[in-house]
């Protein structure tokens, strides 16, 4: 508009029109820079709810590269490995412990740091760790879960970000797992759930569910890696313990990261193209080869609004 005023006719821009622009700026840039031209910038981007998506896949506190994976560092110190992500918040603990004492949640795209409260009075063996969003409250609650020792119980401890003091505790009873079980697989696709059913060795079934429509599961792709048991993956003998487990989409039903599990570290992770059948192969450094593998989406969520 020439000769009007910039300020007010950035001002003025639709919401959905900004929201376009803004997905197509670095979240760290729109952190540092681009929140600050106007007021109504500022508080649009200054949300807990705004995520902007950049796939990029965390390997304990590195990454690798290549196409969707892209580079990037971390908002805490090298010697705590990322856990679980979750709209751009990113869960923290230290390695391998029976006590559950350091444990933090960061944003690395704003470099914000919370630091939970540890969970006191529980010595736990391998202790899995995830953060999640709860809608309905609008809150982040970090989760333990403890492996079920001889009394077959499974304990999980849950706290509300910014909210509880201590871990709260369940407790469930299980029976022992059938021989040749494996659990189904949970997967965020950004909206909503997606649920990956092993229907064989190298077999998977995809399956979704939209809130939004009736809450019901609705199978939506076949996915069958048998042509890459032998080659890529390395699965010659089929009384191995070694198994393949994805692991997280950079892309909903597009792009899918696997992880081959066994009893010898693994220095590599596979990226699946639904589309094409393609399979990358990237070596990892062999320091990663024990860590965590997270699929990470940057955002502007802000740790002071959990």
């Amino acid at each position: 508009m020439v000769g009007g005023n910039n300020l007010t006719d950035v001002e003025s821009l639709p919401d959905e029109v900004l929201f376009e622009v803004l997905v197509r700026i670095p979240a760290q840039d729109i952190h540092d820079s681009v929140r600050l031209v106007c007021s109504k910038w500022y508080h649009m981007t200054h949300t807990h709810t705004i995520i902007i998506k950049i796939d990029s896949l965390w390997l304990w506190e590195k990454v690798v590269e290549s196409r969707y994976i892209t580079t990037t560092g971390t908002a805490k110190s090298d010697t705590l490995p990322v856990r679980s992500s979750c709209n751009g918040l990113v869960l923290e603990s230290e390695e391998e412990t029976e006590t559950v004492e350091n444990v933090h949640v960061s944003n690395p795209a704003t470099m914000q740091i919370f630091t939970l409260r540890p969970l006191v009075g529980y010595r736990l063996a391998l202790p899995l760790f995830a953060i999640g969003y709860a809608a309905s409250s609008m809150k982040y609650k970090a989760v333990i879960l403890s492996m079920p020792g001889k009394d077959m119980e499974d304990k999980c401890f849950i706290l509300t970000i910014g909210v509880d003091n201590s871990w709260r505790t369940t407790i469930e009873t299980s029976g022992p797992t059938p021989e040749g079980y494996r659990r189904n697989t949970y997967l965020s696709t950004g909206r909503y759930v997606s649920l990956l059913r092993p229907c064989g060795e190298m077999f998977w079934q995809v399956w979704e569910m939209k809130p939004e429509i009736d809450y019901q599961w609705r199978k939506v792709w076949d996915i069958n890696l048998e042509d890459y048991k032998c080659t890529t993956f390395q699965l010659l003998d089929s009384r191995a313990v070694d198994f393949v487990q994805p692991i997280g989409w950079l892309k909903y039903l597009e792009i899918l990261v696997f992880r081959k599990l066994s009893y010898t570290p693994q220095s590599r992770i596979f990226v699946y193209y639904l589309l094409t059948h393609e399979i990358v192969t990237i070596e990892l450094p062999a320091q990663h080869s024990i860590y965590d593998r997270v699929v990470h989406k940057d955002s502007l969520v802000s740790l002071g609004g959990c």
